[in-house]
């Protein structure tokens, strides 16, 4: 029997501006994404990579096309219910990391699950405490953001990202301001937990040594798919 997608997209558009100064930056694209999947998507600067990510995380709508996500149509949620779906079963990372300065790394990594979740303080900060062991940087509990390095921000932004247990995780340029040994080890801790926990990720990059080793690649130009190939 076949496995239903985690996410599917059905001949996506997108477009800004208007009349004269209309862009079409997504043309017509349909894809979907089975869970577990670790997926690139690459291509040129202006084709449109972050906007189809942006819109497969539900954080922009789309001009035309519809998007499922665990079952769900977005189409058919208010901002509530699909803020409620984002912080239920979506996680983000992007290339630079946003963590609050004023709090510890502890207490980023412990926020969502706090003011989304619900959850009581004592319990997330001892989610988010096993989490940041888990990333390596149980030393740094207590440490701001101004006290970490570039690759442990980013580090940190991933337990962020994963503490709330999503089934997706969407990755706009994770690697992109790291030098190449954070960039292997953030590269690597997407792996691990991809292949721990079964979880989708999917992750825009321009770096091709990052991307050849996703199971699949999929290549945008002029807001169209050029190629998908999975690599195994």
């Amino acid at each position: 029997m076949a496995i239903e997608p985690i996410l599917r997209a059905r001949d996506l558009w997108k477009s800004f501006g208007q009349g004269d100064l209309l862009t079409e930056v997504i043309r017509g694209i349909s894809v979907s994404f089975q869970p577990g999947e670790f997926t690139a998507i690459v291509g040129p600067s202006g084709s449109g990579k972050s906007t189809l990510l942006y819109m497969l995380g539900a954080l922009e709508r789309p001009t035309g096309g519809s998007i499922t996500i665990a079952g769900e149509e977005i189409a058919d949620l208010g901002d509530v219910a699909l803020a409620r779906l984002r912080n239920r079963t979506l996680g983000f990372i992007f290339q630079f990391h946003f963590l609050l300065a004023e709090f510890s790394a502890r207490e980023n990594v412990a926020m969502p699950l706090v003011i989304h979740g619900g959850v009581p303080m004592a319990d997330a900060l001892a989610r988010a405490d096993a989490l940041l062991a888990r990333v390596e940087l149980g030393d740094k509990l207590r440490s701001r953001p101004g006290q970490l390095s570039g690759g442990q921000a980013q580090r940190v932004a991933v337990a962020r990202a994963l503490i709330a247990d999503p089934r997706i995780v969407f990755c706009d340029e994770p690697t992109g301001s790291l030098d190449t040994h954070s960039a292997e080890q953030v590269y690597r801790l997407l792996r691990d937990l991809n292949q721990e926990r079964g979880q989708t990720i999917i992750v825009v990059t321009h770096e091709r040594s990052f991307a050849d080793r996703c199971d699949r690649i999929i290549r945008l130009v002029d807001g169209m798919i050029e190629s998908d190939v999975w690599q195994k």
